[in-house]
């Protein structure tokens, strides 16, 4: 019975472990400038529903 209760807690657990939202976040600038880039799309990988455009100051935030 105790080895059915710990199972069951150990699944719940690592649900809950695996059920995190991980959000990325960044800064475009131009590689020679320096400047920040307005308005610029970002992609996560090769998933194109992952995507953020980037605010006034260049910044960005994706959440997987």
């Amino acid at each position: 019975m105790m080895k059915k209760i710990f199972l069951i807690l150990g699944v719940i657990i690592s649900q809950y472990a695996f059920s995190q939202d991980q959000v990325v976040t960044g800064v475009v600038k131009d590689a020679l400038t320096g400047e920040t880039i307005p308005s610029a799309v970002v992609v996560w990988g090769d998933k194109k529903d992952k995507g953020a455009v980037c605010d006034l100051d260049g910044n960005f935030s994706i959440k997987l």
